[in-house]
């Protein structure tokens, strides 16, 4: 029931923010984070003055990235990816069944493209910034037995991709 910042450097927590919420995921967006409580719709935890504002009218998601303008959220008990802008609008939403199925991660990168982990289709599927195109990066075949999270690497340009069961 809250979020803590630590530096990368020494390991300890310099600041914490209290919640009314245990979070699923969360993003940094322009000096706020945009965050997935367990139960409830999406919300920005300002770093200014740790106010918390629920986003949009309905999106409750369970997990959750940025990039540029636009956040990138897997609905929850769907298999449904949803851009959408920080107010909450929806933009776009990417409902593929035979290509991605139980979707657990997602990341972006600079460009908007996103990826996301599919944990009952086993592979990782990257979407256009636009949510018109997809391709599959990895599938059961590539050792993709259980993927469960991806994070983006901006700076190195890596994907990488954890899994549950086999590491």
């Amino acid at each position: 029931r809250n979020i803590k910042l630590l530096s990368v450097k020494s390991g300890k927590v310099f600041r914490s923010i209290e919640t009314s919420f245990s979070s699923r995921s969360l993003t940094y967006f322009g000096g706020k984070f945009i965050v997935c409580p367990d139960k409830g719709q999406i919300q920005e935890v300002s770093l200014v003055d740790d106010r918390i504002n629920i986003i949009g009218n309905n999106l409750v998601s369970t997990c959750v990235a940025s990039s540029g303008n636009n956040v990138f959220s897997k609905k929850r008990a769907t298999h449904t990816i949803v851009c959408h802008n920080k107010i909450g609008d929806i933009l776009w939403t990417f409902l593929n069944e035979t290509v991605l199925t139980g979707p657990s991660g997602i990341a972006a990168d600079e460009h908007g493209n996103i990826f996301v982990v599919g944990g009952k289709s086993k592979n990782v599927v990257a979407i256009t910034s636009d949510g018109s195109t997809y391709k599959i990066l990895l599938s059961e075949k590539d050792l993709c037995n259980s993927p469960r999270a991806v994070c983006y690497n901006s700076k190195l340009k890596y994907l990488p991709v954890s899994n549950e069961t086999d590491g």
